[in-house]
């Protein structure tokens, strides 16, 4: 899953500069990010956060060898704190009604994995009851009585690493941010559930999309250990690399409209010091142009002027 350090890399640098053109102050400072932790506003006050130090980002897992080999990311990987920054972030949105075993951890849990470029505030607006996102996604998902109940289960919505509440480039690393795999967004995430929320089993690991990706990944990781019980990727493909050429040249197609802006070549990618008039603004609305006319359906797409 080799691509998805590109991909991933490349959202949270679109993030970046769609802040810049709202106006958003200059600067990337780890204490004043120039990017949002959360797409949807009105629900940045559910997200909350969890530091992992030391953890290693883009190095190899060898899937042969005990979990407890990958507690701190992949072998070879590089942490932020060696590059001068702080521990890695996950962030997380939690509801429902946490079940737990008489050692207090807990046993009913379902994490959904976020989107590409979304986070746990997306997933939430889209699939929660009651929420302004329930009609695109043709009703809530989950909720009280929904498929995924609320009453049975403690659901976890999850940042991705790259993108918004979790640890990203424009937190002030730029380009010097570790590339980085679905195998660390899949561990950091399993970090944050395991020591930080105490959960024991996760019944269920889903998302759509990249999140979807993602539950694959948990399954090949933590199926056979007995912590996830069941996976259900939707939309989420097996692989990101050669298996998956449609996917890499619409991504790879989006990094080359990015990275035609004359801003972006000037400085070579790293303009996040610069005042927001100097950032790759026309890159940026040609890159979202080639995704939105190749991740909507054919109908949608056909619309388009």
């Amino acid at each position: 899953m080799r691509f998805l350090f590109i991909r991933n890399a490349l959202a949270c640098i679109a993030v970046g500069v769609a802040l810049a053109i709202t106006g958003a102050p200059a600067g990337a400072q780890s204490t004043a990010p120039l990017t949002p932790r959360s797409s949807v506003p009105a629900h940045d006050k559910l997200k909350q956060s969890y530091e992992i130090a030391n953890f290693r980002l883009g190095g190899k897992y060898n899937l042969d060898a005990a979990p407890e080999t990958w507690r701190d990311g992949g072998e070879g990987g590089t942490t932020l704190e060696s590059l001068g920054a702080g521990p890695l972030r996950a962030a997380y949105i939690a509801v429902g009604s946490p079940k737990r075993d008489d050692k207090g951890q807990i046993v009913n849990a379902v994490v959904i994995s976020s989107f590409y470029s979304g986070d746990a505030t997306a997933s939430y607006n889209f699939w929660y009851e009651g929420q302004p996102g329930n009609a695109f996604a043709r009703g809530p998902v989950v909720g009280p009585g929904r498929a995924i109940d609320t009453d049975k289960f403690y659901v976890v919505f999850v940042d991705a690493i790259g993108l918004w509440g979790a640890s990203k480039p424009s937190d002030g690393l730029g380009r010097k941010f570790p590339m980085y795999s679905s195998f660390d967004q899949v561990q950091a995430n399993y970090r944050l559930l395991r020591d930080h929320l105490k959960v024991a089993r996760v019944e269920l690991a889903t998302g759509v999309s990249m999140g979807g990706t993602q539950s694959w990944v948990w399954g090949v990781m933590y199926s056979p250990t007995g912590f996830v019980t069941a996976i259900m990727p939707i939309g989420g493909a097996t692989a990101a690399d050669g298996d998956d050429p449609i996917g890499q040249w619409t991504f790879r197609l989006a990094q080359a409209a990015l990275e035609s802006d004359p801003k972006w070549r000037a400085t070579d990618g790293n303009y996040y010091h610069l005042p927001p008039d100097q950032h790759p603004k026309q890159g940026l609305q040609f890159m979202w142009s080639v995704l939105q006319s190749t991740g909507w359906d054919f109908s949608t797409r056909s619309a388009q002027t």
